[in-house]
């Protein structure tokens, strides 16, 4: 693979509000000064940037680690010069005076550990695209005001609608991927189960030297599922029984299941195999050469990672505008290039790098994905299964 790198103010509106005394004049003033200090405030609805300065001039996110631009996207590093947008939160804070407080989390698990019970206090949260349809279930999340997303245009059409685009009405898609796994290449030359889960599954000489994703009762079944040649969606009694089987004699093999420090284990050899998401088997690579990314030929899935207000939020306003902004193509490519996992933005691909751009294991041939599906969360029982079978194994 090619080796370039590829990964991964003046006046405060509050402060203007206590100088000028009458609220209403006051909103209506912030408001103007809100878009005229906004540097591309033409693609800001005027109804939206009214409604944010009617807001705290707050903003509280909660989404995956390592997944928005952190550092600035130099030509020097990346090949593309973004320094304009980015690190990302930095760049929106300085352009709407808005100050945002962004947490991370490693697991979908975690994360509606945190917003179920309600009290959480964020504003945007990002659901991946079997949670959406619980979440909306659960009134965790609201409707969004499609008027105010003047940017979603710049998505790609099948990211605009079922089945990639889940629930329009509700998210905002913000990256997709696949889950494989990640591998050494030099560690495991010449084996002929490379490309397939048997790999993870059977790899007694690895012992120790391989992880799963810690979403046990997603990833893991998944896995397990297409390994015994079954569909990951499927629901029935059995099949399920078999691949909780299956993970249970893996587990023995495993060093751990987890997600969020298994980049850095693979790039110092402490770590051989590993179930992994694409952009995090990129990052490992940019330290390790020797790291590659394997498309399981019994399939797996696609993933769509979407962003959402909370049912909760007082800030709508604002988490539209943060939602709009990063559906700038330059934003959306910023983001992309840091992280090094697949926009759905459209407008954004040109100003990704080629590295990046022609990557096959960033954006996937149809090829790589003829058995892949997108992952359906179950109900009742085939649900409940999934959760015993998570549970007997991390207990």
């Amino acid at each position: 693979m090619n080796q370039e790198k590829v990964q991964p103010n003046g006046l405060s509106r509050r402060e203007f509000l206590k100088k000028t005394g009458a609220a209403g004049l006051g909103f209506y003033v912030a408001g103007a000064l809100l878009r005229s200090q906004s540097a591309f405030a033409s693609d800001m609805p005027t109804d939206l940037l009214d409604a944010v300065a009617k807001e705290d001039g707050k903003l509280n996110i909660f989404n995956w680690s390592y997944y928005i631009a952190e550092d600035p996207v130099t030509d020097k590093d990346y090949g593309v010069d973004l320094t304009d947008v980015t690190p990302t939160i930095e760049k929106f804070q300085q352009e709407f005076n808005i100050s945002v407080t962004y947490d991370t989390f490693e697991s979908q698990e975690e994360m509606l550990a945190k917003v179920r019970p309600g009290g959480s206090g964020y504003d945007v949260v990002v659901f991946t695209n079997y949670y959406v349809p619980q979440a909306k279930g659960l009134k965790l999340i609201q409707p969004l005001d499609r008027s105010w997303l003047t940017n979603a245009e710049n998505l790609l059409s099948r990211f605009q609608g079922p089945p990639f685009g889940p629930d329009p009405e509700f998210v905002v898609p913000y990256l997709w991927g696949v889950t494989g796994y990640a591998y050494n290449q030099g560690a495991v030359h010449g084996d002929s189960r490379v490309g397939h889960w048997s790999l993870l599954f059977r790899g007694n000489e690895y012992k120790n030297k391989m992880t799963m994703l810690d979403s046990v009762f997603i990833d893991g079944v998944n896995a397990a599922l297409a390994h015994l040649g079954f569909s990951i969606n499927e629901r029935s009694r059995v099949p399920l029984l078999a691949a909780g089987d299956v993970l249970m004699e893996q587990k023995p093999l495993l060093q751990a299941y987890t997600s969020g420090t298994v980049r850095d284990q693979l790039a110092t050899g402490d770590v051989l195999i590993a179930q992994l998401w694409t952009g995090d088997a990129l990052a490992a690579q940019q330290q390790n050469a020797a790291i590659q990314f394997a498309f399981p030929n019994e399939g797996s899935d696609v993933w769509v990672d979407s962003m959402s207000v909370l049912a909760e939020s007082k800030r709508p306003a604002t988490a539209h505008l943060w939602m709009n902004y990063i559906l700038r193509p330059r934003v959306a490519a910023g983001i992309a290039t840091w992280v090094a996992y697949a926009t759905p933005n459209n407008a954004a691909l040109d100003f990704i790098p080629e590295a990046q751009r022609t990557s096959t294991v960033i954006y996937p041939s149809d090829d790589d994905l003829k058995n892949y599906a997108l992952f359906v969360l179950p109900e009742g029982d085939a649900l409940a299964l999934r959760q015993q079978i998570a549970d007997e194994l991390l207990g």
